[in-house]
């Protein structure tokens, strides 16, 4: 291999490692996103951990327009991210906003409506519950407020008594 060719490699295989190594670094985090610190939100129902409960942060602080929520898992853990990608929640006060649904009869609904089999679906009694009392469903009407400090790590939260309030199905 001549000595020019050799470089061309090199210049290539090095190239490539940098384009490696630029996408490990993960997500860049977008301009004026401010510091982050890693919270997690423990979600309890009736005493017990809540799982696949939807939450959302709300700053008090209008200035405070960020995305920050997740979900819990299976042991009531939830983890909060911001903007979706990056853990942790900007120091300061929120309101915390819950949801949960669970449904009856939507999943032999969907399968009627894949196969295309409009007269299964319509048959089918398709049922949709909030988990929630609705005053957790909205910033300005839930009880509960958390203050993100430096030394926040783990907050319990109470999601209020386990309901099964109706909700409408558009078919």
């Amino acid at each position: 291999m001549t000595s020019n060719k050799k470089i061309t490699v090199l210049i290539v295989l090095l190239n490539f490692v940098i384009l490696i190594l630029a996408g490990c670094g993960g997500p860049l985090k977008p301009d004026g996103l401010p510091a982050l610190y890693p919270v997690t939100l423990v979600v309890t129902q009736d005493g017990k951990p809540v799982t696949d409960m939807i939450i959302s942060l709300r700053s008090t602080d209008p200035e405070v327009t960020w995305a920050i929520g997740c979900r819990t898992d299976e042991n009531g853990h939830a983890p909060i991210r911001t903007h979706g990608e990056f853990t942790g929640v900007p120091l300061g006060k929120y309101k915390v906003v819950l949801a949960k649904q669970e449904n009856e009869g939507y999943e032999e609904y969907v399968a009627a409506k894949n196969r295309y089999d409009e007269k299964a679906a319509e048959k089918i009694d398709v049922k949709f519950f909030s988990c929630v009392e609705e005053k957790y469903n909205a910033p300005e009407t839930t009880p509960i407020e958390i203050e993100i400090t430096p030394q926040s790590k783990i907050i319990e939260i109470d999601a209020g008594p386990l309901v099964r309030i109706p909700q409408p199905f558009m078919r």
